[in-house]
């Protein structure tokens, strides 16, 4: 997430990075008011968070109170991002930050090393682009699959009359053809820099007219000739859509995968460990987390990023243009912690 950030502000923000982080600094120095819910998050971090150290780390200001107002207030993670403001990538990829991310990963059983972070570079990738029922649907790019699952969906129902989804029939044909979407994002989605993944097939409208042929409209297709793909909703990760008075505009989600992360927080540099690992394919009779399946094109290399199901999107069409996404319905999670759609 920080080589994104810093991306992004050299490549198209007008702001400087420290500009843009300063509020956050702030509120992870000073603290900010929690509320009822995030004061029982120290009852769940038990389950989550490896070490009493991490769980202290995380939670030990939050029960200081100020005119009964409760603080999290997070300073070792403000010095953290006065670094970055700073240094750019070398204030986390590099240096002290990164010695604390290695030494907390590894004493988890970890095998990263130095050499690791300093080599990280964030990947630019042309979005999915494709046109819906008179609208272009600008969506985001291998690896995650949200994008091409989101187009295969679209195309399969661009092949019926529009349906309203509240609608028992309509429902019917969202959900057969997201069964069909994820059939396919199981068996061939991946890494397009590791794996050859078909996609002008898999977003093009002749194989969903194919796809939609097998759709019976009074009837759910057995499950035996799909693979199934087991999917609970998350409230867990974030997403943000921001559009500016010129114009441009961010689709912008972000997760740790668990409640916590991997529930490790790296030493005294204040960050909470992801866990995006249980994105990768160990087997493909392997489930991860959240009971998805994937295959070989998933499976675990270096360098290699896991698929996700992060699915930033922009719409455009006569009425203007809507920016939109949400927390990840969880067939999965993400492949780095950032997925960013950008015109």
């Amino acid at each position: 997430m920080p080589a994104g950030m810093v991306q992004l502000a050299q490549q198209y923000g007008r702001l400087p990075l420290a500009r843009s982080l300063a509020p956050a600094i702030t509120l992870a120095r000073d603290g900010f008011p929690v509320d009822p819910a995030m004061r029982a998050s120290p009852n769940y971090a038990s389950a989550f968070c490896s070490t009493v150290s991490t769980r202290r780390a995380l939670f030990s200001l939050t029960t200081r109170r100020r005119n009964r107002v409760y603080l999290l207030r997070q300073p070792e993670l403000a010095l953290t991002l006065e670094l970055i403001a700073r240094h750019g990538r070398d204030g986390f990829y590099r240096g002290r930050v990164a010695q604390a991310l290695v030494a907390a990963a590894n004493a988890a059983g970890g095998v990263w090393s130095l050499t690791d972070l300093g080599n990280y570079r964030a990947v630019e990738r042309a979005p999915v682009r494709i046109s819906y029922r008179g609208a272009t649907i600008i969506t985001a790019a291998l690896p995650s699959g949200g994008g091409v699952t989101l187009t295969q969906a679209l195309n399969i129902l661009e092949q019926f009359p529009p349906v309203d989804a509240r609608d028992p029939a309509g429902a019917h044909l969202v959900i057969e053809a997201l069964r069909r979407a994820f059939q396919d994002r199981a068996l061939f989605l991946g890494d397009s820099d590791f794996v050859k993944v078909p996609l002008a097939k898999l977003t093009g409208k002749s194989y969903a007219r194919s796809r939609a042929a097998s759709i019976d409209p009074a009837a759910a297709t057995p499950s035996e000739r799909l693979a199934t793909a087991v999917v609970s909703e998350s409230g867990n990760t974030t997403h943000y859509s921001v559009i500016d008075a010129d114009g441009n505009r961010v689709g912008a989600t972000l997760s740790i995968n668990f409640l916590f992360g991997a529930g490790v927080v790296a030493g005294d540099a204040g960050v909470l460990l992801n866990n995006e690992m249980d994105d990768f394919s160990l087997r493909p009779e392997i489930p991860n987390a959240y009971r998805l399946r994937s295959g070989e094109a998933n499976r675990i290399e270096p360098r290699k990023r896991p698929l996700s199901s992060m699915t930033p999107t922009f719409v455009e069409d006569a009425k203007g243009v809507l920016v939109l996404g949400a927390p990840e319905a969880r067939a999965s999670s993400a492949r780095c912690c950032c997925a960013y759609s950008i015109t």
